[in-house]
């Protein structure tokens, strides 16, 4: 099953998040699934408007799957240091910049 669906009914798009088991937190499958459905659905002349949906009935998008994130814990002379945020800092930079891409002005 597909972690983002869409479906159109005429001139608006639903995109609908659908990993309702962890309240449609958005992983790295997810966002390249998001990517891809908005870039498809920019390109239809046809659609005016975008309505997006989370599956489920506890919550719309809890925003970033964090668990896949954080990785095993760093070891450092017997002590656990967090893991490093750099990773999870260039994944949100990536989507922000696909975003404002994915802009499209109001017609």
């Amino acid at each position: 099953m597909s972690d983002v669906t869409d479906e159109k009914r005429g001139r608006v798009a639903y995109v609908t998040l659908n990993r309702p088991e962890r309240r449609n937190a958005i992983n790295s499958a997810m966002a390249a699934e998001l990517v891809d459905t908005f870039m498809e659905i920019r390109s239809d002349d046809g659609v005016w408007v975008v309505i997006v949906t989370g599956a489920g009935n506890r919550a719309f998008c809890a925003g970033a799957d964090l668990v896949p994130m954080q990785g095993p814990p760093a070891v450092s002379k017997g002590r656990q240091r967090p893991p490093s945020p750099r990773r999870s800092v260039k994944r949100r930079a990536s989507m922000s910049s696909t975003a404002r891409f994915l802009a499209l002005p109001t017609r």
